[in-house]
């Protein structure tokens, strides 16, 4: 609420918040466990954010994206 953003699925519908935490950083979590694989899977994440469509990878996991509100 501060930054004006909100996290919607790619249609643009609202997830509850449960279904959105598991989707969107539960699952990246347990991976990043992983002794060696989980320190460069969080480096990886991070770094998606240059891409042209400025999705991180936990984005394409859950299949959701931040909008910016109007305000």
């Amino acid at each position: 609420m501060a930054m004006n953003t909100k996290i919607v699925s790619d249609n643009g519908e609202t997830l509850p918040f449960g279904e959105l935490y598991v989707k969107r950083y539960l699952i990246l979590q347990i991976v990043s466990i992983v002794p060696f694989i989980g320190g460069y899977l969080a480096l990886i994440d991070i770094l998606f954010i240059f891409r042209a469509n400025r999705k991180c990878l936990h984005d394409d996991v859950a299949g959701t994206k931040v909008i910016k509100l109007r305000g």
